[in-house]
C-alpha cells in the first residue's frame, strides 16, 4: 500500500477461543472480539451454554465483543434438516436463557469456506446477491467474494 492510502477495512482483532483461560488471555492482550467455540479439532463447534455464560462475564469486564460459533458437527457446511433443527433448537435455548441474540448470524464466514470449497472444485464464477435480498443491498459482500475468487485465480495466469 502506498503512503497516504487508507485502509477501508477497520482493524479488528478477533481471537477464536475454546476455553475460559484463552478468553481471559485474549481479553487481557487487547482482543476486540472473541469468537467462542468448542472442539477445535473439528474446526470449531457450538460451545456449551455454561462456557458462553462465563465468557460473557469476562468479555463484559474488558469491553470485548463476543460471537459464538453455531455449528453442530465438523466437516462440510451442508446440513441435513435434522442438523438445521438441532442448531435452531440451540438458538431457542440461548434466547430462553436470556442471551442477547442480535439476529446476526456470521454466514459470511461460512460463505467464505464454501467459496474455498467451490474454488477447489474448479468453480471460478459465482452468481450471488451477496447474502442479501437484492444485489444492490449485498454489493459490498459481493465485492469481497469477487476479491476472494480473484486472489485465488490470480496465480493461474
Amino acid at each position: 500500500m502506498s503512503s497516504g492510502a487508507t485502509s477501508v477495512v477497520p482493524e479488528i482483532l478477533e481471537i477464536c477461543c475454546s476455553t475460559l483461560s484463552e478468553v481471559q488471555i485474549a481479553c487481557e492482550k487487547g482482543a476486540h472480539r472473541i469468537e467462542l467455540c468448542s472442539e477445535m479439532e473439528f474446526d470449531g463447534l457450538t460451545p456449551s451454554l455454561d462456557l458462553i455464560k462465563d465468557t460473557i462475564i469476562i468479555c463484559s469486564q474488558h469491553g470485548v465483543k463476543l460471537v459464538c460459533m453455531l455449528r453442530c458437527r465438523g466437516g462440510n457446511f451442508i446440513y441435513t434438516p435434522l442438523e438445521m433443527d438441532n442448531m435452531l433448537n440451540t438458538l431457542s435455548i440461548w434466547k430462553r436463557e436470556g442471551l442477547n441474540l442480535d439476529g446476526v448470524v456470521n454466514i459470511t464466514t461460512a460463505a467464505i469456506r464454501v467459496i474455498d470449497e467451490l474454488y477447489e472444485c474448479g468453480v471460478r464464477r459465482i452468481l450471488t446477491s451477496g447474502l442479501h435480498t437484492t444485489a444492490e443491498e449485498g454489493k459490498d459482500i459481493r465485492n469481497f467474494f469477487f476479491l476472494l475468487l480473484w486472489i485465488g485465480t490470480s496465480d493461474e495466469g
